[in-house]
């Protein structure tokens, strides 16, 4: 029996290790969230899977955002953002939110020059995520297509939007 009550104490020792260097590993990660590097870092990687491009980067995933222009193209759509900026909430994330508490940007434009297809509905209109946006602005919206060109200024001055539970 003295056996088995050593190893369970071990395993009970091997498991505090494994918490402590687990804990310790996230407050490092945690810290680097903060610091100027991680945005950067971040956006290289996304750029690795998805083809957006990112000028004037300043601040960090944990505090918040802003980027001079924004740009994200594939199959003949792009939309380009400019003077952006983003503060938000990203422990919001562990709980299937996407807490936005400030979304920004002086001007955003749609160009899609992708070839015409029969409008279908949607299947579904799910998020996989809870949005809330305290705070939503946007100078002017641009949507330009082949055959005609909207631009609207001012559209969502001081928007809220919190999706019901």
């Amino acid at each position: 029996m003295s056996g088995l009550g050593s190893g369970w104490a071990g395993l009970a020792w091997l498991a505090v290790g494994v918490c402590r260097r687990g804990g310790a590993a996230v407050a490092v990660l945690w810290g680097w969230a903060d610091t100027e590097g991680s945005l950067a870092w971040t956006l290289r990687q996304l750029g690795r899977w998805q083809p957006v491009q990112a000028e004037g980067v300043r601040g960090s995933l944990r505090s918040g955002l802003y980027m001079d222009r924004l740009r994200w193209q594939q199959d003949g759509l792009q939309v380009d953002a400019r003077e952006v900026r983003l503060e938000w909430k990203p422990l919001a994330l562990f709980t299937g939110g996407l807490q936005l508490d400030e979304l920004r940007a002086r001007s955003v434009r749609v160009e899609d020059r992708r070839p015409p297809e029969p409008a279908a509905a949607p299947t579904s209109l799910a998020l996989p995520l809870r949005p809330a946006i305290d705070d939503l602005q946007i100078g002017t919206i641009a949507s330009v297509t082949p055959a005609s060109s909207v631009a609207v200024a001012h559209l969502l001055p001081a928007h809220h939007y919190h999706r019901p539970p």
